[in-house]
């Protein structure tokens, strides 16, 4: 990314300090600030909100969520115009899991218009069936064993979509892009008791496994999205074959030669693409 959009990215956190201290000066005391989370039947799920306080004069007696956000002024009209339910249910879930969490029963929603310094506030009250509905997915997620659908947003699905643009796994769904190789992309991954185990040799994962890779890895067939051609099982591998016509080989996947190889076989069918 170039440095006007790390700008862009870093206001967010400059504008968090400015917002508390505003707080404070109409009389609200700041509890805690970046309040860590965890979903307790399901650790691997968790999550920060920016705040929980009190003395708010509309909520005198309540602990109070606090979620800042900001926004350019095209989207801070919207917000304006149509609340955070409707203009950003991803904020207002993640609000009310947060709610959820901490049992509270109300949150302050804050945003920041980025261009004009404009500041918008709106009470989101705690809706459990939100929270638990979104928990329950992002469980049925985490346990899966295959990758989510893609997302269709208001036009369909496209890598280009707000939802997808700062994905970081776009490729995988658009591009045939290859996963990358380490335990958790690995076929003998599996989550037991909500937690990573690898199947061949049951034990846990640890930091290093998971950035790393052992000589059994195999890709799961539901993330890479290609055509098995074969099994190989007295090796432990599977015989791939990738969208433009090639035979590969679990092994040869994780090799310094597939990359060049696997450009040249891509070059080549788009080239015959063209021609026709």
């Amino acid at each position: 990314m170039d440095g006007r959009i790390l700008r862009l990215f870093q206001s967010g956190n400059v504008q968090e300090p400015r917002i508390l201290e505003d707080l404070k000066n109409i009389g609200v005391t700041i509890l805690d600030t970046q309040t860590h989370f965890v979903e307790p039947d399901c650790p691997i799920i968790s999550g920060s909100c920016d705040g929980i306080a009190v003395g708010f004069p509309e909520y005198p007696d309540e602990s109070v969520l606090l979620e800042f956000k900001t926004s350019n002024t095209k989207g801070f009209k919207k917000i304006v115009e149509t609340g955070i339910k409707l203009e950003k249910p991803v904020h207002y879930i993640q609000m009310n899991v947060y709610m959820h969490w901490a049992n509270l029963k109300v949150g302050l929603y804050v945003v920041v218009c980025k261009e004009t310094d404009e500041i918008y506030t709106e009470w989101v009250n705690y809706e459990k069936e939100v929270a638990i509905l979104a928990l329950d997915r992002a469980k049925a997620i985490v346990r899966s064993n295959q990758i989510p659908p893609k997302i269709v947003g208001k036009h369909g699905s496209s890598e280009n979509s707000k939802e997808c643009m700062f994905c970081d796994y776009k490729d995988l769904c658009y591009h045939n892009s290859i996963p990358v190789v380490n335990c958790r992309t690995c076929l003998h991954c599996e989550c037991v008791n909500d937690k990573f185990d690898c199947a061949r040799y049951s034990e846990d994962f640890d930091d290093t496994c998971i950035k790393t890779s052992c000589e059994y890895h195999v890709f799961n067939p539901y993330i890479l999205n290609w055509d098995i051609a074969d099994i190989d099982v007295e090796n432990e591998h599977i015989i791939w074959k990738s969208p433009y016509g090639g035979i590969y080989d679990s092994s040869l996947l994780q090799s310094s030669d597939f990359e060049q190889k696997y450009q040249k076989e891509k070059e080549a069918y788009l080239d015959v693409i063209q021609l026709h």
